[in-house]
Parts: C-alpha cells; structure tokens; sequence
C-alpha cells in the first residue's frame, strides 16, 4: 500500500476511535474528552497495525493542543487576569513548590525512590492539564465561572513555570549547569515578538477584515499561529505557548469572535487526535507488572494536590464550593510531565522503569479528571450537611462570599440591545442617547465597530 493511503488508513483509524470512544461517553453522560483517552488505551494495539507512525500522530497532537492554547488566547481577558493574579501567581507559586517538596518525601520514604528520582516524579505531578481541564468547563459551560477563571488562569501560570522547571532539575541533581543568559534572552526575545505583535498585528488583521472574507481571515490566523509557535519552539518552549501568544495578540483586534468561530470546529478535530495519542503513549505490559505501585502513586498524588491546592484557597478565604472544584479540577497530571520525563530520561537522572511509571500514573489521572469534577459538587453538598452542625464554620466555608467575584464587564441595568446599526439601529440608537437611556449595539460591521468605539 503506498505510503499516502497508510497514513490516511491511519487517520481514519483515529479519528474512528474517538468518534466511537465520545459516542459511548456522550451515551453515559460523560465528557468527548473521556471516551477519547479510554479509546486510545483500548485501541492501541490496533492502531499501530494501520501503519500510522508515532512521530505523525505526535504532530497532529501538537497542532490540537496548540489550536486549544490559541483559542484561549483569543478569549483571554487581560482584566481578569489581573483580578486573579494573587491567586494564580502567588497560588500557583506555592502549590508547585508544595507538591514538588512534599510529594518528593513521600515517594523517597513510602516507595524507596532515589531522592533524584523522587524530586523529577514530584516536578512533573505537580503540573495539571490544561487541555483536558478547559475542555470539561467549555463542554459545561463554566469557563466563564469564578472557578473556571481561576482554573485557567492557574493553569497558564504552570505552563509557564515548565521551562524554568526542566532548567533547574539538572542544577539541582547536580549534572550539568543552568544556562540563564540563554533563559533570559529567550524571554527577552519572545517579550519583544509580542510587544512588537500585539501593536502591528491587530492593525493588518482590522485591515484585512475590510476584505470582508473569513477564509483569508482564517489562513492569516492560522499563518500567525504557525509563526509564533515556531518562535517559541526554537527558544526553547513549546509550540502550544506560541500558539496562546498567537491569540493574545489577536484577541486584541476586533475579529478575535469572527476568527474563533472559524478556527474551533478544526480545533476539535486536532484535539480529539491529541487525547487519543494521549492514550497510545501507555505501554499495556507494563500497566498489568506494575498496577499496584501505579495505583498507589496516582492515589498519592490526587490527594496530596487536592490537600494543598485546597489549603491554598482556604488562606485566600474562598467560598467552599470554589474551594472543591478548583482543587479537584488540579488534582490530575497535566501533558507537560511527559515532556519534564521525556527530559529526565534523556538525561539519564530516569530508567525505562521509572519514565514507564510517570507515563501511566499521568494517563489514569488525566481518565480520572472527569470523574473527580462530578465528585467535586458531590463533596460540597455533603459537607454543607456536615458544617451546619458547626456555625462557625458554616459562617466561614459558606454564608461569605468569595474574595474576588466575576468581573462585570457590561454594568448595564435596565438598558436596550440594538441588534444591527444600519439605518434604523442608527435612528434607535439617536433616540435613545438622546432620552438617555443606555444601549448596547452588536454588530459585525468592522467600519460601524471603529466608528461607535
């Protein structure tokens, strides 16, 4: 068979896959992102014999998890980052810092891990996955909630701690040297990509929209991406942050709605590639060897998470159903681990034993993630039951509000929506302003959109 119609066998086996493993999910009430990874780890053997290389599916993967990062980007909201950013910087300071230290100890003590072992184990469970976390809260509608915001944002701030993580490992095990001349010249370099970016790119991409035709928009976006996440794979970070720079710069001209809408039904795509890769990467012979120690070590890491993320939110005095859905929505192992063992394994401070061990544990937290949000609405119910009996604690964990609620930003009360600003929107919204009343108009017009702003 020639080598085109393998991969396209390959494609099809897939892609097959997934619609099947999300057919049987969505029938259970499951999310997609669930029967994709369970589909993975049944049809791995199967796969293979369709002749679809690794290395293939990895990019495809790739391009799933970067066009999830991009359209994150483009619904990002710098005001509520900055709302959040005591929780997600401080909060995500401390929580990696937690898990690393702690859960370092206790795989050194309770497993026998060499202590070089234990602290690249901790480094890598201490990251959470932003893909399969933001694709449960879009599938439920909470990615605008308080806890979604807190999720995402949290999870950025991890992202971003990777590099730094995967520099510092081979100083502090004592092999080899930091290059931080080399570290901050990237940042410096990628600092001015999206300065210089987020000023000329929304300029040519408001220009281009005059054209009025989404597929040029759709090439130039995807052009953008390419571009950024290139830039940032030969810095040294991944494509997928690229890609969510790509659409922050973008977010900031006024087709982020138009280009998202284009770019999501090809995201979903690449996506549902990428966690069916996810379950291909476990090695079935050593799941059934080792299914004790892996068990152990997934229950260690959930609960120690969901222990300190938990804590962490009780000191910023959040309400106790935040405080259960965030937590639990961290407690899983995130897609950068393979990367931080892929590094240690290359690095020698891992065996084959040990890199097959961190893969496993990641992928059963990461079948697991589903099921630990629906526990967390679950748990919150119960303990309301539980701190009636206790008034203090009631008063504490749920009559306060949160300490940061959603940012409201359309404060408008009692006012008219105009949907259109032709010539009637135009005698509507004259009137209004003149009996003034408060009006909000939704338009797709680029020209009438710069002319109200």
């Amino acid at each position: 068979m020639p080598a085109n119609f393998t991969l396209l066998w390959g494609l099809l086996a897939v892609l097959g896959s997934a619609f099947l493993g999300g057919f049987w999910a969505g029938k259970i009430k499951q999310p997609l992102m669930f029967g994709y990874l369970l589909s993975g780890l049944l049809f791995s053997y199967l796969l293979e014999n369709f002749g679809l290389k690794r290395e293939t599916l990895g990019i495809l993967a790739e391009m799933g998890l970067a066009l999830l990062m991009f359209s994150l980007g483009l619904e990002f909201s710098f005001q509520r980052l900055e709302k959040l950013k005591k929780i997600a910087l401080g909060g995500g300071s401390l929580q990696i810092i937690l898990t690393i230290g702690i859960s370092a100890l206790l795989f050194k003590n309770v497993f026998g891990f060499d202590f070089p072992v234990s602290l690249v184990m901790g480094s890598a469970f201490s990251l959470s996955s932003t893909a399969i976390v933001v694709k449960i809260l879009q599938e439920k509608g909470q990615l605008e909630s308080l806890s979604g915001e807190i999720l995402e944002s949290w999870l950025l701030f991890q992202d971003l701690a990777v590099l730094p993580l995967m520099s510092l490992l081979p100083l502090v095990l004592g092999q080899g040297s930091a290059n931080y001349f080399s570290l901050l010249a990237a940042f410096l370099a990628l600092g001015l990509a999206f300065g210089v970016g987020i000023k000329l790119i929304p300029y040519c991409l408001n220009y281009l929209m005059t054209f009025k035709n989404r597929e040029l928009l759709l090439v130039f976006s995807v052009c953008i991406v390419f571009l950024f996440g290139l830039g940032t794979l030969n810095f040294g970070f991944s494509f997928a942050l690229g890609a969510f720079l790509a659409g922050l710069i973008l977010s900031q001209s006024q087709a982020n709605h138009a280009i998202f809408s284009e770019i999501r039904p090809l995201r979903d795509v690449f996506l549902a590639i990428f966690f069916v890769s996810l379950g291909l990467s476990l090695e079935p012979g050593f799941l059934f060897s080792h299914v004790g120690q892996i068990i152990g070590v997934t229950a260690i890491v959930i609960l120690l998470k969901t222990l300190v993320v938990g804590s962490i939110l009780v000191f910023f005095h959040y309400h106790l159903k935040t405080i259960f859905t965030v937590a639990l929505g961290l407690s899983e192992v995130g897609e950068f681990a393979f990367a931080l063992a892929a590094a240690a394994f290359s690095g020698r401070f891992l065996n084959q034993s040990y890199y097959s061990l961190i893969i496993s544990v990641t992928l059963l937290t990461m079948v697991l993630t589903p099921l630990l949000f629906s526990l967390a609405e679950k748990l919150y119910f119960l303990s309301q039951k539980i701190l009636k009996k206790v008034p203090s604690w009631q008063r504490r964990f749920l009559a306060q509000y949160d300490q940061l609620s959603p940012p409201d930003e359309l404060p408008f009360l009692n006012h008219v929506v105009i949907l259109g600003y032709g010539r009637v929107g135009k005698w509507v919204g004259s009137a209004l302003g003149k009996a003034k009343i408060p009006y909000l108009v939704v338009e797709y017009n680029p020209q009438i959109v710069r002319q109200l702003e």
